[in-house]
């Protein structure tokens, strides 16, 4: 019996053992410094996203064991690492090389896409390609770079050594493996190799790549969202049901009308089945019968603007983008029904329709909360944000307001929120200036910024921070 026992307890230790470490204030910066890359997790116990990423970042810890360091920082415990490295979301993931040089990973999250990410960076940064090993080499990348070259280039050995974090590199450099390309030109094949463009390699070589390795119509995905993202320009989004026959004409008749809009628009398609809380932010219906649908979204304001016709109909579609491009046609906004009446107790429920009419009132000093309703911290704050509600109850020109920032629309040029909860104060005057606040978030500490910051302050002067404080709910 003792030797069963000893036998199962032995087995449950290897069960539970994890190759990913624990990273706290106390070995942080020894973990940082190994002899290999260094990836941490900055997460938070109660983050669905952290929770889905757990298994794939144990299962890429184990395959990169002895290549690189995969570290979790729990940063509801560890709040200084989490304000020390400008944590403001979940989870955030750090990438740190041998020198303890810090950048950001904006890769996939599956343990695969962390397995390939690392082995590119801890590999040559370009990889010796023939004839025979090449169309392998670009499908299994989304987008793969490759020079050819009479024999190794010091040079673009170099490129590819600095632009290594963003794409993946290749070269040839036997003539017989050129298979029709010519010597010292540099291929972009997208796609999975399904599409390609070619440039000579000089010195514009990197404005080249950036133009060119978005197809006309491409899948975005956890691997190249950053990268639209960073083009800084207009994203049309398609969604689909993949294995619906009409997906196929659809992509078409986008594809086509794409064409005219290179370097105005980037049109995308993703899964709306696999992925439906995407068409639903967008302000689209997300269930299987209601793909293919369509809506742009900019940016830098966060305006959506919704297709409201046949996406595979290329001359409704062509004549909807055109209205789009020439500013013809009015963005929708995501909202939740408006409250009647906006404001209970001194706490004002904001929504996509009514944030605009309220917030942006000239008369008034509007402190807003961006919450999220799953997230923790939100309901910790959210008794200290209704007790400040009620204290400035009484001041005619003052609004303590909250807006439930994953389901209503508001201006994201004006309010950056990267994180929850975020709270800003929007000052009354004519030019209305947003000021983030970054102080004590208590009932007390949001009072005194009011009291500070708030154009309409002497409105507060009788108001007592200490009766009635909710902080320790």
């Amino acid at each position: 019996m003792m030797k069963f026992i000893v036998a199962f307890a032995l087995i449950l230790q290897l069960a539970l053992a994890s190759d990913v470490i624990v990273g706290t204030e106390a070995n942080f910066n020894d973990l940082i410094k190994s002899d290999t890359l260094t990836l941490v997790e900055f997460y938070a116990p109660w983050c669905g996203h952290c929770k889905t990423l757990a298994p794939q970042w144990e299962t890429a810890a184990t395959e990169l064991k002895g290549v690189a360091t995969l570290v979790k920082v729990d940063a509801t415990e560890e709040d200084a690492l989490g304000k020390l490295y400008e944590v403001q979301g979940y989870p955030t993931i750090k990438i740190f090389d041998k020198e303890g040089a810090m950048s950001a990973y904006e890769g996939g999250r599956t343990s695969d896409d962390i397995v390939k990410f690392v082995k590119r960076r801890s590999g040559s940064a370009t990889t010796a390609l023939t004839k025979d090993t090449l169309a392998d080499f670009t499908r299994e990348n989304a987008i793969s770079i490759v020079g050819y070259f009479e024999g190794e280039n010091a040079e673009f050995a170099k490129f590819a050594e600095a632009n290594r974090n963003d794409y993946t590199f290749g070269h040839v450099t036997a003539a017989a493996d050129f298979d029709g390309e010519e010597a010292n030109t540099v291929v972009v094949y997208k796609e999975h190799g399904a599409e390609k463009e070619s440039a000579p390699f000089d010195d514009e070589l990197l404005t080249f790549i950036k133009a060119s390795s978005f197809p006309a119509l491409g899948e975005i995905g956890p691997e190249n969202y950053q990268s639209y993202l960073e083009r800084k320009i207009p994203l049309a989004w398609m969604f689909l049901d993949p294995s619906a026959d009409i997906s196929e004409a659809a992509k078409a008749a986008v594809t086509k009308v794409a064409g005219d809009y290179k370097g105005k628009i980037s049109f995308v398609w993703l899964s709306g089945v696999q992925y439906p809380q995407m068409p639903q932010k967008l302000g689209l219906p997300s269930k299987p019968e209601d793909f293919p649908n369509m809506a742009i979204e900019e940016l830098e304001s966060g305006d959506k603007f919704v297709f409201k016709g046949d996406v595979s109909d290329v001359e409704a579609l062509t004549a909807w983008i055109k209205e789009y491009a020439t500013g013809s046609i009015t963005a929708s906004v995501n909202t939740e029904e408006r409250p009647d009446p906006d404001t209970v107790d001194g706490l004002t429920t904001l929504v996509g329709s009514s944030f605009k009419e309220i917030v942006y009132d000239e008369t008034k000093d509007v402190l807003i909360e961006f919450y999220a309703p799953w997230c923790g911290h939100c309901k910790s704050l959210a008794p200290k944000f209704k007790a400040l509600g009620a204290k400035t109850a009484s001041a005619e020109n003052i609004i303590v307001g909250m807006i439930d920032a994953t389901a209503n629309d508001f201006p994201k040029a004006d309010f950056d929120v990267k994180g929850f909860p975020t709270i800003y104060l929007k000052q009354a005057g004519a030019d209305g200036k947003i000021l983030a606040f970054e102080g004590d978030r208590s009932t007390k500490g949001m009072l005194d910024f009011l009291k500070e910051k708030a154009t309409n302050a002497d409105q507060l002067k009788n108001v007592d921070a200490s009766e009635g404080d909710n902080d320790e709910l």
